[in-house]
């Protein structure tokens, strides 16, 4: 293996800095990018443990690779230096020794050191050079997480929720004795900034194949702690029967929607837009009002929005996270029945303004209420659903967008000059109105608009 090759970024440039500080041979990557070398990971997060000050030593780093440098913490001797998506932490040796640095972190797969020196003295022989106290290349090779000690998790809850992100990315087994930990400690979720947990959750749901993982977490009351709002509601007991089939077969729609949807392309792209899109409509699956009954479920949605809401609050998410989960929640029961939609195109383009791009995230989430719930959805029944949100994301990509784009062929303006009507509610019926004429095609000039306005006047 030659340095060429090493998967870390920005490493002569870091390799340059250090040695015109004297500190090349003092210098260590450790944790996550040592990890990410032997698995052959290409990573965007380096840690680098100095001899010495590490504040000095990012400073010139930061300069000169022309990025920026902050200080993250003044007791604990940390600081960032980002360039572009990547982020290089320095920090200073805690406990005395690497040995001892090392062993205060989070799993034994992270708390590894691999030198500077070694990396470009004997490339090929890397692992002899690997500072490795806990046994983590071991854990590597077997493919096992395992934590450092008790106290680290203890100390940042949020470690727990960094477990199973491992589990579902690296797809490594969680050891008996931190599961069994996990599970002792569940509790303390509540301590972590609700940032960190955001990152974190949607790391794990965002993973392609996350469902093992969620089930696991659910096992061990994450959830319960994690998500108060529906704690006692849906995740007091293990993860299974309708709640557990609908997560797997959204999980599934999302992987694979070339299966499953018609203009699947437009689906890939709208899920990949925004990279909170997928673990978004996971969460949503999950935390659906879990009747499989198509009446029962719909029945149940006023109270899964106030939950909503309040989750939505708590965990700060933004104006368009917030937007997408109450729109999945709120026009499932839309979408499922997409064969009423398609014969009103008044209530579908109303429906379409409400929710616009999100109407694929909802027939993600529809179709999966579909796809698993054979018992009230027949061959046939799913045939005319599939069928009709065919029609309904044609209609949305070919006249529903453009049109649009477009603009209104009347305004309220036109109302007032042509008609010497006074602004009032009448005004948004009549637009609304024509808008629906526009979109059905039985309208296609603003002459032709004119006179469908005076005859709803006369």
């Amino acid at each position: 293996m030659s340095n060429n090759h090493l998967k870390v970024p920005f490493l002569h440039e870091l390799s340059k800095v250090v040695h015109d500080l004297s500190l090349f041979d003092k210098t260590c990557l450790v944790g996550g990018i040592v990890r990410d070398i032997f698995l052959g990971i290409e990573t965007t997060d380096v840690d680098i443990a100095v001899e010495g000050d590490p504040f000095y030593a990012g400073k010139k780093f930061a300069q000169y690779i022309n990025g920026s440098f902050v200080k993250l913490h003044e007791k604990f001797k940390t600081a960032r230096v980002i360039k572009g998506k990547r982020t290089f932490d320095f920090t200073e040796l805690q406990g005395g020794s690497i040995e001892a640095d090392l062993m205060r972190r989070d799993f034994t797969i992270n708390s590894m050191a691999l030198p500077l020196t070694s990396i470009y003295d004997n490339p090929g022989e890397l692992k002899q050079y690997v500072t490795d106290p806990s046994n983590g290349m071991d854990d590597i090779e077997k493919g096992v997480l395992r934590m450092t000690n008790r106290e680290s998790m203890n100390d940042d809850p949020l470690r727990i929720l960094r477990a199973f992100r491992f589990h579902a990315e690296l797809k490594f087994k969680i050891e008996e004795k931190t599961l069994k930990t996990i599970k002792e400690l569940s509790s303390l979720m509540e301590r972590p900034s609700v940032e960190r947990i955001v990152y974190e959750l949607k790391r794990i749901l965002g993973s392609e194949n996350s469902f093992e993982t969620v089930r696991l977490m659910a096992d061990c009351r994450v959830f319960f702690h994690l998500l108060p709002e529906y704690g006692e509601k849906l995740f007091s007991k293990p993860l299974k029967g309708f709640q557990a089939v609908l997560f797997k077969g959204t999980e599934s729609i999302i992987n694979k929607p070339a299966e499953y949807l018609p203009f699947h392309k437009n689906f890939i792209d709208y899920t990949c837009k925004y990279d909170f899109r997928v673990p978004l409509i996971k969460l949503s699956s999950l935390i659906m009002e879990t009747a499989c009954n198509h009446r029962e479920a719909c029945a149940g949605e006023d109270d899964s929005l106030q939950r909503a809401e309040s989750m939505c609050k708590r965990l700060k998410l933004s104006g368009r996270e917030r937007s997408l989960l109450l729109n999945l929640l709120s026009y499932r029961s839309k979408i499922l029945e997409a064969e009423k939609l398609c014969k009103n195109k008044k209530e579908l383009i109303a429906l379409l303004k409400a929710i616009n791009e999100d109407l694929y995230g909802a027939i993600i989430s529809g179709s999966a209420f579909v796809s698993v719930n054979p018992d009230e959805w027949s061959k046939e029944k799913c045939k005319v659903f599939f069928d009709s949100v065919e029609k309904i994301a044609a209609f949305y990509c070919k006249i529903f967008i453009p049109l649009s784009q477009a603009g209104k062929l009347i305004s309220g303006r036109d109302l007032t000059e042509s008609f010497n009507l006074t602004p009032s509610p009448l005004f948004k019926e009549i637009i609304d109105h024509i808008e629906v004429k526009v979109m059905t095609g039985e309208i296609v000039s603003k002459k032709e608009a004119l006179r469908e306005v005076e005859r709803i006047l006369k």
